[in-house]
Order: structure tokens, then C-alpha cells, then sequence
């Protein structure tokens, strides 16, 4: 819906320099998480203080004129301010109406306000976070400068004279007003929170402009439905901080407006920049206006078509030391015809823009049309950062189309609950999500998807998909190449899925999403098993198929749970069915492709084996050669068939046994060719030199050795059938050395400096996350579900404050403040801990005075004794009861006062200590951890709601015999965690920490054990064939009287290797195939996995093959210089 608003504006002239005009402004309106509330009674003590400013000079005019403007579509990106700056500042006026553009000349300075109750103390802005950037340009450093030193001149006077019979504070200035380069102060004036100013769309513009603000006030209800009148009487002086404000920022004013060289005020400021209407030299970088056009692709035209009065929405995401990032959004309307515009748009962003367009439906604010990714998308929706340096740039088409929508959520690892952590330094993956159609498994011509715009929980996705359409959806993080979850609507029914399919205009809420995915990735495992089965029987009794059946248990207690409106326990279930059913679809989809990917592999030996097999055994000429090639042909193919799994799971596998042995036949054309070359060249070269050798063919002299050396193998029987016995049982060995499947186990090992203070368990991210520690709420909810009736639950948050890594954050002040009257206290992290401490680490004997937290506080704080001593408390007054304070202009009680040494020396189960961890570092790593100083502890509810975050989660459990069984469990399940826990010492009795996570897990029958076997039955290979060799050499003798060339022994010597290498090698790997089966007979399933379709296995058996070619390498090459040489 478009909602038409206004600037007011009011003027009064001046009395001597009407044309110097002095430009106030505020703004007007108030925003809310709560769009239809939003009373926004602290917001509106901006625009309260700018009307009785205006009173007043109404009443006693000034020398200069002033112009007074509320500004509304604050909210919207300072749209208000931006159009107000746009109508008298910009190119864009300068070349519509001069004259606008000739008056807005004469406003020569802006003073903004946006003012709060909970701080006495005035905070002047210089760099605005909507329009701003100022680059590094330190120029500004003078400009503002000289801004700053007319104020104190001013503030000065006002303390000495005291108009109002009172003093004030002395003000904070942003940091290009203090003379700083370094933007780390701001943390000691807003420790959390940040704010835009309207001033900004001025200084965008040339504007000699500031906003007054107040210094120590985050206003905890800032765009809150919560912000009403009696939230402000709430406030400590809440009245008088207001009175103060305006007392101090009147007289401010007055000293402007009765100025008369108003040039001292702003010295330095580019003034020539404002006579074109742009804000630096690099031509139109502030205000450009970026237009395009909203359709569809029309299949009839085969061109767009436009889409009138579409929405259309930009969003520009950016980065900031206090909140991490925000996002600036703007909006826009199409007209008629479907164009639309955005002007103006800050061009100097080093940040991306993200467009889009929408039809919604005005009744259900259902989505109609959306962006369409597919086929037919025009433009890109991610603009670069900083746009094109020019007025006016038309990015074409933003096509949409028509569309229903799903609404999923729990887009997380099943492994952490979370957002997948990156390998390395701060931050998380966020997942790639692919749409399907369900019949053809390919994208659809026309699709978009909305990802929540992210925080490490990834909790709302929304796809868009083209209608009376099924599709079906998958996602995962790289580099993964299987899906994390597959939606596909499957059932027992359809295994495979069933698809989604919904009308135009439509929404799908996909709730227990988790479950959803559970069940689909359920049938697909389940539809995998049954295939296996059919050739690996004893593939049902494996570990792996007993985790899918319990993901099938876990998915029908799920329903049961819900259909028992037991919502907690429901999405428990749903997340350990996800995460058994994730894990076991990762272990049998290989096991899947791996036989299949072996197909090509042996089809391409097949021709080959089946040429020198027959060669050996029949060697018969004319049609029997014919037939007893196409019969070993056919009984190779059908052994393979009938045992290895690949042939009969591949789609063609005659097809790619039929491609493979055409290429081998195709290898012979290229030889042809080359003999042909070579003998065209010889021909050239004897016409110029003459003859002066003997001609012999190499290619047939090559062909002749090989034939030569089959021929002899055949003449030597039982030798010939020794050797081959003896590799192929070799080779057969190798194969099923390197078919055992590696198994991964869980290794609880001893936690170094762990100190044991509670029977129970200890979870954190290792390396604490590298700075990204959050685990998320769904990893506390599932351990409350799982043990919440059997153990003692004890979370931390840590809540850090802006530019908590840089080194200045201690020596800058920067911090959260405690004041009690004219005393303070600042610390840069709040620590929030839960009352389930006093039983965890006793924190109650650390206690100098006061108590602990208690279920029912909220608004407590327990403080060290050096903050106490800051503050003029002591441990009388905390004994006495709640000691009031106003922490982040919010009245709260100091209930406690801790020993900060001892809280210090505190260790917990890692060998770390206990307090929130250090990040003002020149190297981090990420096991230094605060002093007491740089904390205060609230409680733990209180901190997360203040934006925190969970750094561990504590478990005490009663049961000693229930502590191991839990990590285990806990440990299989946030595998990418790590899980301390405590064991009891049999010899001594005492508490003893162990560690149980995946870094700590080692491998039983894996690649590791599987190397040296290996290679001893490689050597054994290659010794067999050397001394098969070594033990003809009389025969070399004799092939030397007879005349043959060094060319023709060798190769006779090596086609025998060929041989061995290759029927060996094929044999054997049939015998492996074959001893499967008999193993999976006599071993139980679950002792040993075997995988005979592995990568390892294919590479094992190149290996073989391979040492038993290389292997008569050297002899062959030895025997060949025995040889007299050719004449040749």
C-alpha cells in the first residue's frame, strides 16, 4: 500500500540577513516491529523541542532567517530528509527549477535533532549511517573542527552566564568532531546500538550539517511497540534530562541564528561542491538516480511486457562496528507503463545493493508476482557497491512472474543447530538452495527464493515457484556435494516424493520443517536400502540401516508429540531424526555412486581383457576366433553383471560398455595414422638422402613382440598359470584390503588443565568459533528436551559492545556504563548467567556481599569489588537489598558483589577460565580470556534479550552413570561441538575431565591401516614378475642368435606384464567381488564394512595392475642391451 506523506516546513525571516538561512529539522514520525503500533513517544522529543525552538523565535524573530522542517519517512531510509535534500540541494533541482536550487543556496547551515530521555548529557553527530561516507578523507577532521570549537565557545558561555541558573555537563563529540581519526571512541558513547540521522541527506548534498543527539542513551525502545508515555516517566529523570537538553541546545541556536559571519562556523567546508549539487569531486557520487522497468516475459512477443504499479524495494546491507550490520531499505512504486525510479540513491556504498520487485494482493499481502532467477531474468538483482558515477542510469527490466510460495524454515546444520561454521575466522556459510521440478529433476524455467536476510539462525526462507507446477527443493553448504535436506513431500507412498503443487497467488507454511526434512531424506535413504539389499543382504544389518530405523522411530514419536501439543519435545525429535537420517542418507548415497562410478572403469579393461584373454587360453583362427572372442566377451560381461552392483544400478550400463569399446577400437585408427605419417615422412627423407637402412616397421615390429610374447606364455603352462594364480590372488587381496570402509569412532580423551568443580558436561564451539561463539537456541532447547528432568541446565551468553577487538577499546573507554549519580562504571562485555550457578561452581562462596541471581530478576547486575569501589558501593549496601543504578539509561539493581581474583582464577572443564573470552588482541588464539573489569554479569535471559549470544551450555547431572551416556549422545549429535564431561577416577575417586568431540575421533579400518598392507602386496607383485624376469635370461640369449632387436625383447617381455596386469587384474577383482558375498555369510554385519566400489579401491587396483607392468620395466630394459643391436 502507498501511504502519501509530508514535510512541514515553517519560516521565519530574518531581521538583518534574510538571505542567510538557518535550517532545524527533526523528524516526525515513529516506527515499530509492530507496524499498526508504534507510539513512539521518546521519538517524538526531537520534534518536540524543535516546536517550542520555533515558538520561541516566533515570538522574538533573529537576525537570520530560520527554516524550520519535520521530516517525515524517516523510517524509510530518511526518505523525507533525502527529498527535502533532493528539492533544494541536488543536480537534479539545479537542472529542473534553478531557482529552487538558487534558494536552497541560502541555507547555510543544518542543525538536526533527535533527542532521548535517558541522558542529561548532548552527543553532536557529524557522520551520518545513511548517506555517509566520508572516505578517510581527513579533511574533515578541520571542517568539523571548526564546528566544534564554535560550539564549546558557545557551551562556555552558557556555563558561565547560566541563562537557566544551572550548569551542564560537558558534551560528547563523534569522532571526526573530536579531532579522531579512529572511529573507536563511539563505543564509549553508544556501547550497542547505532542510529541515522537526518542530517545526513543534507551533508550529502554540501550542507554544512550536524545532529544533535544524547550521549549515553541506546533507547532499549527505540522502534518498539513498548514506547509510550509511561515508558518515558519510567526513565531515571527522565523530565529533567530533557529540560537540560533543550536549555542547552537553545541557546545553541540563538548564538547561530544572531551570527553574523557564519562562514567561522563551517571554515574549511568545500563550499564550491554545493554549486553543482554533489558532495565530492567524483562527479554525481552522492545523489544518482537509478530507474528501470517492472514485466514479464511475454512468450507471444518473445520480449517483457510491463507490470503497472508493481512494488519495488532496494535493500543495501552495511557494515558497522556496533551492530555488525544493518540494512538500509528503500521503496518505490511503478507507474502505469511499469517504470519506476529511485532518487535519490547514495551511489558511494562499499556495500551491495539488492533489488527487486513485487505485485501483492491488497487484501492478504499475499506475493503475486515475483522476481523471476530463471531463464528469463534481465537484470541482476545485486548491484555493484558503488553504482556509476553519473546522473541518471536505466538498468533495464526487473521480471517477475506469476507465483505461489513456500515458507520454510530451520535452514541450519543438523549438526550444530546453526548456520555451518567457516574452517577458518569469524562467520558462518550461508546454504545454497536449489528448486526442482519434480518430474524432470531440472530447474524451472521461471523461480526466486527470499533467504531470511541472515543471522547465524537461517530461520525463514521463502521460495517463490511457478504455479500448477510440482517441485520439490533441496539445499546444503559447500563444498558438500549432498543436499543437508530435501523437501519432496515424500511418503511410504511415494518414497521419491510427491512434489509440491500450489495455485497463483498461494502460500505453503511448511511448519516443522526439520521434520519434513527428516521424513523426505527417510524414504529417500529407505528407497537406497532396498536397492543395496538386493545385492548386499547383510547391508540391513548394519549400523547404518539400525540409525535409519531410529530416525523412523524419532519421526513417528515426532507426530505423536505434536498431535500431543508437545511443540518443545516435537521439534527435538524432529532435529535428531533429521540429523540420523542426514547422516546415514551421507553414507549410503555413496556407497551408490560409487558402484556405479566403477562402470566406465572396468568397460573400459573389458575389450581389452577379453583381446589377451582369448590370445592365452583359445588362440584359435577364423571363426572360432570369432566365437571364442564373443563368448569371453559375453561371460565377462555377465560375471560382471551378475556381481557388481554398478552394472545393474547404472541407467545403461551396455551402453557404456558398448561407448568404452568403441573408443578402445578407435585406438587402433590413431596408430594407422601415425604409421602412415611416419612412413610418408621416411619416404620424404630418403628422396633427399638416399638409403642408408634397413627398413623394419616399428609398429609391426611391436605388434609381432607382443604376439610373439603371448604366445610364449602359452608354451609355458604351468608357469604361466602359477604367476597368474598368484596375482590374481594378489590382486584379489589388495582389493579387499582397500575395500574395508572406514570407521569412524568416538574417543573420550583426557581434557589437559580440566578442572572438574560439577559431575556433569560442558559444551562449547571449538576455538570458541574463532569469535563467531553463538550456538543458537535450538542446541539449549534440545537439551532441555532431552535432559531438563535429569540434570541441572546452565547456559552463558555473552553480550560484547562495539569495536570489542580493537586494541583502543579499553584505553578509548568504550563499554556498557553503570552510573550512580555522579560516579560511573564501564565494561566492555556482559556476561549472562542463570541461577543454576550457585549449584554449578558455588558462585554463592564468592559472593563478598549481596546474592545471586534468583529466577524472578531481571533487571539485576552483580558487579566485582573494583566496580563496586567505582560505583561508592559497598557490601553493607548490597546486604541491605537492591542497590538502584542506571545501566544504559535503564533503571536496574546491583544485587551482588563478586571477588573479582577468585572469579578470575575459576577454571572450567576445557583448562580455560570461566569469564567471556579476550578479543583485544594483537594475535588471538582464542583461549585468553578477560578480567573481571571488563564484565558485568546479568542474568542470562536479560543478556540475550539485549542481543547476546550462547558461548557454552553447562549440564550437572546427579546420576555420576548417566554423565557418559550423555556425551555420547551429545556428542554424536552436535558432533562439530566440543563436549567435555566428567568421569570418575576408580583409583583415586576424584572428578576427571575427558573430551569427546570430532577432532578427538580417530579411525579403525580405514585408509590409514590399510597403506602399508598395501604396499607389501605391491612389492610382492613386482617381485614375482622381476623374478619371472630374471629367470629367462638364457632365453634372451638365444632371441639375440637369431637376431631379434632390442625393441622386439623388450616388448615381448612386456606384453607378458600386460597380460598378467590384466587378466590378473580383472580376476581378481572378481574373486574380491566373490568373496564378499561368502563374508557376508560367515562375518555378522556391523564387525566390517566393506565398499569393493570405493575410489580406493578403483586406485588399489591401478595400483596392482600397474607394479605388475612396472615391475618388468627394468628387466625388460636390461634384457633388451643384452640383445646385439639391429642394423638398424
Amino acid at each position: 500500500m502507498e501511504v502519501e506523506s509530508w514535510n512541514v516546513i515553517g519560516f521565519i525571516n530574518g531581521r538583518v540577513r534574510p538571505d542567510n538561512i538557518i535550517l532545524v529539522s527533526s523528524y516526525y514520525d515513529s516506527s515499530s516491529v509492530a507496524p499498526s503500533y508504534a507510539p513512539g513517544a521518546e521519538e517524538s522529543i526531537g520534534v518536540s523541542v524543535l516546536l517550542e525552538i520555533a515558538e520561541y523565535f516566533a515570538k522574538n524573530p533573529p537576525e537570520n532567517s530560520m527554516m524550520f522542517v519535520a521530516f517525515s519517512g524517516h523510517h524509510n531510509s530518511l526518505r523525507g530528509a533525502a527529498i527535502f535534500a533532493r528539492d533544494y540541494f541536488s543536480w537534479w533541482i539545479k537542472e529542473r527549477d534553478p531557482k529552487k536550487f538558487e534558494f536552497g543556496q541560502k541555507i547555510k547551515i543544518n542543525i538536526n535533532l533527535d533527542l532521548s530521555a535517558g541522558s542529561s548529557v548532548l552527543y553532536f553527530v557529524a557522520e551520518d549511517n545513511e548517506f555517509r561516507y566520508f572516505g578517510g578523507d581527513t579533511r574533515w577532521l578541520g571542517v568539523y573542527g571548526s564546528f566544534r570549537d564554535y560550539i564549546d565557545k558557545v557551551i562556555r558561555k552558557i556555563n558561565d552566564d547560566q541563562p537557566f541558573g544551572r550548569t551542564y555537563k560537558p558534551p560528547e563529540y563523534q569522532w571526526w568532531m573530536a579531532g579522531l581519526v579512529s572511529s573507536v571512541s563511539e563505543g564509549r558513547v553508544l556501547a550497542w546500538k547505532d542510529f541515522v540521522y537526518d542530517h545526513g541527506a543534507m551533508w550529502a548534498t554540501s550542507v554544512p550539517s550536524l545532529t544533535i543527539s544524547t550521549a549515553y542513551d541506546c533507547r532499549p525502545q527505540y522502534e518498539e511497540p513498548f514506547d509510550t508515555m509511561d515508558w518515558v516517566e519510567s526513565r531515571e529523570n527522565s523530565w529533567d534530562n530533557i529540560q537540560s537538553q533543550y536549555e542547552l541546545i537553545l541557546p545553541i541556536i540563538f548564538a547561530i541564528v544572531y551570527e553574523k559571519n557564519l562562514d567561522q562556523i563551517y571554515a574549511g567546508w568545500p563550499m564550491e561542491w554545493r554549486k553543482t549539487g554533489i558532495q565530492t569531486p567524483a562527479y554525481y557520487a552522492a545523489f544518482c538516480e537509478m530507474s528501470g522497468r517492472v514485466g514479464y516475459y511475454s512468450k507471444e512477443k518473445a520480449y517483457y511486457s510491463p507490470i503497472p504499479n508493481a512494488l519495488v524495494y532496494m535493500r543495501v546491507r552495511i557494515s558497522n562496528p556496533r551492530t555488525n550490520y544493518y540494512y538500509h531499505r528503500f521503496f518505490t512504486f511503478a507507474d502505469k507503463y511499469g517504470k519506476f525510479s529511485f532518487l535519490p540513491v547514495p551511489s558511494r556504498y562499499w556495500a551491495p545493493k539488492v533489488i527487486s520487485a513485487w505485485v501483492l494482493d491488497n487484501q492478504t499481502g499475499r506475493v503475486l508476482y515475483a522476481p523471476d532467477l530463471g531463464l528469463h531474468k534481465y537484470m541482476s538483482l545485486v548491484l555493484a557497491g558503488d553504482l556509476p558515477s553519473v546522473p541518471s542510469s536505466d538498468y533495464g527490466w526487473l521480471v517477475l512472474f506469476k507465483a505461489a510460495s513456500i515458507v520454510m524454515f530451520d535452514m541450519v546444520s543438523p549438526t550444530s543447530l546453526t548456520l555451518r561454521k567457516r574452517e577458518m575466522g569469524q562467520g558462518f556459510i550461508t546454504p545454497t538452495l536449489y528448486l526442482y521440478r519434480h518430474d524432470t529433476k531440472v530447474e524451472p524455467e521461471s523461480r526466486s527464493g527470499l533467504l531470511s536476510e541472515w543471522s547465524w539462525r537461517g530461520d525463514l526462507t521463502i521460495l517463490f515457484v511457478p504455479p500448477r507446477i510440482k517441485v520439490e527443493t533441496t539445499w546444503l553448504f559447500a563444498p558438500s556435494r549432498y543436499p543437508y535436506a530435501i523437501l519432496n513431500n515424500a511418503s511410504e507412498s511415494s518414497p521419491l516424493g510427491n512434489g509440491y503443487k500450489l495455485r497463483a497467488g498461494e502460500q505453503l507454511i511448511v511448519t516443522y520443517t526439520a521434520l519434513k526434512y527428516a521424513e523426505s531424506i527417510y524414504w529417500a535413504n529407505e528407497k537406497r536400502f532396498i536397492i543395496v539389499s538386493k545385492f548386499e543382504p547383510e547391508t540391513l544389518q548394519s549400523p547404518t540401516y539400525w540409525r535409519q530405523k531410529e530416525a523412523h522411530r524419532l519421526i513417528q514419536d515426532a507426530y505423536q508429540a505434536i498431535k500431543d501439543r508437545e511443540y518443545l519435545r516435537a521439534y527435538a525429535l524432529s532435529y535428531e531424526a533429521w540429523h540420523k537420517a542426514f547422516k546415514t542418507y551421507f553414507e549410503i548415497r555413496p556407497k551408490i555412486e560409487d558402484a556405479i562410478s566403477v562402470v566406465p572403469i572396468i568397460s573400459a579393461l573389458l575389450l581389452p581383457f577379453v583381446f589377451l584373454a582369448e590370445k592365452l587360453i583359445f588362440s584359435a583362427s577364423g571363426i572360432k576366433r570369432l566365437l571364442s572372442f564373443v563368448g569371453t566377451f559375453m561371460f565377462i560381461l555377465f560375471a560382471f553383471y551378475y556381481i557388481h552392483p554398478g552394472f545393474q544400478l547404472a541407467a545403461s550400463p551396455l551402453i557404456i560398455v558398448i561407448g568404452f569399446s568403441t573408443l578402445v577400437l578407435c585406438l587402433p585408427i590413431l596408430v594407422i595414422i601415425f604409421s602412415y605419417v611416419s612412413s610418408y615422412m621416411r619416404e620424404l627423407r630418403r628422396e633427399r638422402l638416399g638409403r642408408h637402412e634397413v627398413e623394419v616397421s616399428r609398429v609391426g615390429e611391436i605388434d609381432h613382440a607382443f604376439l610373439t610374447g603371448v604366445e610364449n606364455m602359452r608354451r609355458m603352462k604351468l608357469r604361466t598359470v602359477l604367476t597368474l594364480l598368484t596375482i590374481v590372488i594378489m590382486v584379489s587381496s589388495v582389493v579387499n584390503i582397500a575395500s574395508i570402509t572406514a570407521l569412524k569412532v568416538m574417543r573420550a580423551t583426557p581434557a589437559p588443565g580440566g578442572v572438574a568443580n560439577y559431575q556433569g558436561i560442558f559444551i562449547r564451539r571449538f576455538l570458541w568459533g574463532q569469535g563467531s561463539y553463538d550456538m543458537g537456541l535450538e542446541a539449549l532447547q534440545l537439551l532441555q528436551e532431552w535432559y531438563g528432568d535429569e540434570a541441572l541446565i546452565a547456559p552463558r551468553a555473552w553480550r560484547y559492545s562495539a569495536y570489542y577487538s580493537d586494541l583502543a577499546v579499553w584505553p578509548e573507554g568504550v563499554g556498557f556504563k553503570i552510573f550512580k549519580g555522579n560516579k560511573s562504571v564501564r565494561a566492555i562485555i556482559l556476561w549472562g548467567m542463570t541461577p543454576a550457578e550457585k549449584e554449578l561452581l558455588k558462585v554463592e562462596d564468592l559472593l563478598l556481599g549481596g546474592r545471586w541471581f534468583e529466577p524472578t530478576d531481571r533487571k539485576a547486575i552483580i558487579i566485582n569489588d573494583w566496580q563496586a569501589s567505582q560505583l561508592g558501593i559497598n557490601e553493607t549496601d548490597v546486604d541491605k537489598g537492591p542497590v538502584p543504578v542506571l545501566f544504559e539509561g535503564m533503571r536496574y539493581y546491583v544485587i551482588g558483589i563478586v571477588d573479582r581474583v577468585i572469579m578470575e582464577r575459576f577454571m572450567e572443564m576445557d583448562g580455560e577460565e570461566i569469564t567471556p573470552l579476550k578479543f583485544d588482541l594483537d594475535f588471538n588464539p582464542y583461549t585468553v580470556h578477560v578480567e573481571m573489569n571488563y564484565c558485568f554479569i546479568l542474568p542470562f535471559e536479560e543478556v540475550m534479550r539485549l542481543g547476546g549470544g550462547i558461548a557454552s551450555i553447562s549440564l550437572m547431572f546427579d546420576d555420576p552413570k548417566k554423565v557418559e551416556e550423555a556425551a555420547e549422545r551429545i556428542s554424536g549429535m552436535l558432533s562439530t561441538y566440543l563436549t567435555y564431561f566428567t568421569r570418575l577416577d576408580p583409583e583415586t575417586g576424584e572428578l576427571k575431565c575427558f573430551l569427546l568431540s570430532e577432532a578427538t575421533a580417530y579411525t579403525l579400518l580405514g585408509f590409514e591401516f590399510q597403506v602399508v598392507p598395501l604396499i607389501i602386496v605391491i612389492l610382492a607383485i613386482f617381485n614375482i614378475v622381476m623374478g619371472s624376469v630374471y629367470e629367462r635370461r638364457r632365453d634372451i640369449s638365444t632371441y639375440s642368435v637369431v637376431g631379434l632387436s632390442p625393441l622386439h625383447i623388450a616388448t615381448m617381455f612386456l606384453a607378458e606384464s600386460i597380460v598378467y596386469a590384466l587378466v590378473g587384474g580383472v580376476i581378481g577383482y572378481l574373486l574380491a567381488m566373490a568373496l564378499s558375498k561368502l563374508r557376508g555369510i560367515l562375518i555378522p554385519a556391523g564387525v566390517m564394512a566393506l565398499n569393493y566400489s570405493s575410489s580406493w579401491v578403483t586406485m588399489a587396483l591401478g595400483l596392482s595392475m600397474a607394479a605388475t607392468i612396472i615391475a618388468s620395466l627394468y628387466p625388460a630394459w636390461v634384457a633388451s642391451r643384452l640383445v646385439t643391436p639391429s642394423l638398424e
